[in-house]
């Protein structure tokens, strides 16, 4: 049963179904998720939530009032509550809300303007570039997590947000400010040619086959003509949109080109293209955990993807990346919080004791012990848990 309630009535083992408030007006990645330690608990009733809703069937119901009791002389000190998520904040989160609200509707608009006519500037992009750069600054697992939340009717601007992202922060590493700006615009145009593909295709719940993906395909073509048309456009921001479907072994289009001909821009725009789709839901598929999207891109091979760039780009997120859910050889259960220089021993935050079935919160910092390491790759749902909390 749902059930309307005060924050400060909430309790650790409560499943909350709503906090009465749109996405983009609280610092949770989701409206929906399980209180599972006094951590979260102390955030929730700390936020400026006026009203939030329960469902009993998920988790406790309002606890019942209890006779007073004599309260004792002294009241014992209290201990701190230690952040469950100590590198994320929750004005990173509004942050990178914003600013994915932001480029969503910025993409939305450039492609109006294109179907009216209207000339298209990179400048229309520069201030959204701007704000998923400085998101990225501030904490750059955050944007990239949220990045991950597709619906079907927004898939193709959140894509658009999702490709930027990763650009930006795949590219400090490597080139200058002004450059990683340009960058970013080039993510955030880089399917602008989807406009002139039919919206039967586009936001079809399937996958295409035959003439609608020779059709697809063709959106390629239309952005570059789209892009160029205009002139206002940098040749690496063109080789985004241009040449993000080309493969190593010359099997990609529109061009084929083999791997010599594409530039090192395009090619890092092909890595990205395809790990953002991969590890997103579809109506027709589920979304790949991170590791597994990168393990597979790399067994595809150097046909596929130009492998200096994927192995860089995997050391970058992590072979385990932010929010990947594992199983210790300790037996618990846990997900990726950060990453440490050894990517195979990153921070693990643990949440379940398999042969107990304890329900924990203890950080476990892979690098300074030897006593435990990942064993492998796992679902939270397989063990009874809901990776809706992961804030």
């Amino acid at each position: 049963m749902k059930k309307k309630i005060l924050p400060s009535q909430a309790r650790v083992g409560m499943y909350i179904d709503s906090l009465g408030k749109d996405w983009m007006e609280h610092n949770y990645l989701r409206s929906c998720f399980l209180i599972k330690n006094e951590a979260m608990l102390a955030k929730l009733k700390s936020s400026q939530l006026k009203e939030i809703a329960i469902d009993t069937e998920k988790g406790l119901d309002v606890e019942e009032k209890k006779p007073d009791t004599p309260k004792p002389m002294h009241k014992p000190a209290e201990k701190p509550v230690t952040p469950a998520f100590p590198q994320t904040t929750g004005a990173d989160i509004q942050q990178a809300k914003m600013a994915y609200k932001m480029a969503s509707q910025v993409i939305r608009d450039l492609m109006n303007d294109v179907r009216s006519g209207k000339a298209l500037k990179p400048e229309q992009a520069a201030s959204s570039a701007e704000q998923i750069i400085k998101s990225i600054d501030s904490n750059p697992h955050t944007l990239t997590a949220v990045t991950r939340i597709k619906n079907r009717d927004e898939y193709t601007f959140q894509h658009s947000v999702g490709v930027a992202t990763l650009l930006a922060g795949f590219a400090k590493e490597t080139y200058s400010n002004s450059a990683i700006e340009e960058i970013t615009i080039g993510g955030i145009i880089h399917d602008i040619g989807k406009i002139m593909v039919p919206d039967s295709i586009l936001n079809k719940p399937d996958k295409l086959e035959g003439d609608e993906f020779i059709i697809m395909k063709k959106h390629v073509t239309y952005s570059r003509e789209i892009l160029e048309k205009f002139n206002n456009f940098t040749r690496m921001q063109i080789d985004i949109a241009l040449l993000h479907h080309e493969r190593p072994d010359g099997m990609g289009y529109p061009l084929g080109l083999k791997a010599e001909d594409i530039s090192e821009i395009g090619a890092m725009g092909a890595i990205i293209d395809v790990y953002d789709a991969l590890s997103t839901r579809r109506v027709y598929k589920k979304a790949w955990e991170p590791s597994q999207a990168l393990k597979s891109m790399l067994e595809w091979g150097p046909g596929q993807f130009n492998q200096p760039l994927l192995l860089r780009f995997i050391k970058y997120l992590g072979v385990y990346p932010v929010g990947t859910w594992v199983l210790l050889e300790s037996n618990r259960v846990g997900f990726i919080l950060s990453q440490n220089e050894d990517k195979l021993r990153p921070v693990v935050q643990a949440n379940l004791e398999l042969k107990t079935r304890r329900l924990m919160n203890q950080e476990v910092d892979l690098s300074a012990i030897t006593s435990d390491a990942i064993k492998g790759v796992v679902s939270p749902q397989a063990y009874g848990l809901n990776d809706d909390f992961v804030i």
